[in-house]
């Protein structure tokens, strides 16, 4: 709770400057998500994309931060190592904050597959507003747990699902887009944001049901609006939501004392932000679907005996031969010889495949 009669306009300021940590484009929308979260009935979810060190684990605990100043870096309250039943778990009990879940970071194929399953369940479910119907050993129903937060992913990529990236809005972070001199800053008035967040909670409150309904219709305008941008049915709406929620943010703020004019100001650079984080998703988008479109090719051309990959010594890859495109023949004493198939495309070790893109691109 906040001090009675203490002012707002110094939280509401730390809010503000925190929007200068990074570009727009990722700031907006993160902001955004604090002021949207606590509106309920969120059918999305967020992503930061960035390699390590770029930043993007701190910028979503800033934003975590905003329901609680102890929850920094070092103390997330999700992570993706945890198992999809306590994520399923966790994202109910969140109610009506965000919940960032940290460091979806592939290792190999296999923890690919693991972790993009678990993100499609969080992301998914959320979107469709359901949890996951499962029955006890005497065959009645166990509880299910429904998300009711708004999610918040940091990770290395993308995750390889189109239909998950069009539950989300996907905010790129590369190195040098944060300022760490402000990122300092930011964090040493973290406890401002939280201030923050208890006067919005507590000024929304008795309009609470009002407001809900009017972000669901400038939702919807915005929608109508944006048909055909961010790449995904679903994004104008995501789009639209966020921005309805700065705009709501920003009654909130000239409320407490915060100029007209910077309020009308961040509201018009919110729309330029929220739209040019969608054709940045939109973007990133195609070209994840091109490189899945020629992988695949590639898969069926090996599989398919029309091309094969090598090993580095130009024989036998060192391991699945079968899937590089190699045919076992019976040879003498029953030992397989192995063949290649087609022409060779590239070389293979057993971790890496390189290509020649020409050929490559054939054999697709």
């Amino acid at each position: 709770d906040l001090e009675p009669g203490k002012s707002l306009l110094e939280p509401v300021k730390a809010v503000v400057a925190l929007l200068e940590v990074a570009p727009d484009r990722i700031m907006i929308p993160l902001v955004a998500s604090a002021f949207r979260a606590p509106l309920g009935d969120v059918n999305f979810g967020a992503s930061l994309v960035g390699t390590t060190g770029s930043g993007k684990s701190v910028l979503g605990a800033l934003i975590q931060q905003f329901f609680g100043v102890g929850m920094d870096y070092e103390h997330l309250p999700g992570s993706w190592e945890s198992t999809s039943n306590a994520l399923e778990k966790q994202c109910s009990q969140a109610k009506d904050v965000v919940f960032v879940i940290d460091d979806f970071k592939p290792t190999n194929e296999k923890s690919r597959r693991d972790l993009t399953a678990k993100a499609d369940r969080v992301f998914r479910g959320n979107a469709n507003n359901q949890g996951r119907a499962r029955l006890t050993r005497e065959a009645s129903m166990r509880r299910s747990y429904v998300p009711r937060c708004l999610p918040i992913a940091t990770a290395e990529e993308l995750p390889r699902v189109s239909s998950m990236i069009g539950r989300m809005i996907c905010m790129t972070v590369r190195r040098g887009d944060v300022s760490f001199e402000r990122l300092t800053l930011a964090q040493e008035k973290a406890h401002l944001l939280s201030e923050c967040m208890v006067g919005y909670l507590e000024w929304l409150a008795p309009r609470l049901e009002e407001v809900r309904q009017d972000v669901k219709k400038r939702a919807r305008e915005l929608r109508a609006e944006w048909r055909g941008r961010g790449g995904h049915a679903r994004a104008p709406e995501i789009g639209g939501s966020l921005l309805a929620a700065i705009e709501i943010a920003a009654s909130y703020f000239g409320s407490v004392g915060l100029e007209p004019s910077a309020c009308q100001a961040l509201e018009a650079r919110a729309k330029t932000a929220i739209l040019e984080a969608l054709e940045q998703q939109a973007e990133a988008q195609v070209e994840r679907d091109f490189v899945e479109v020629f992988l695949a090719g590639v898969r069926s051309a090996l599989t398919g005996g029309r091309a094969h990959l090598a090993g580095l010594d130009q024989g036998l890859p060192e391991i699945e031969p079968a899937a590089l495109g190699w045919r076992a023949e019976r040879g003498r004493a029953f030992e397989p010889e192995w063949r290649p198939q087609g022409g060779r495309i590239g070389w293979a070790d057993s971790r890496h495949v390189w290509l020649e893109p020409s050929l490559a691109v054939d054999a697709s």
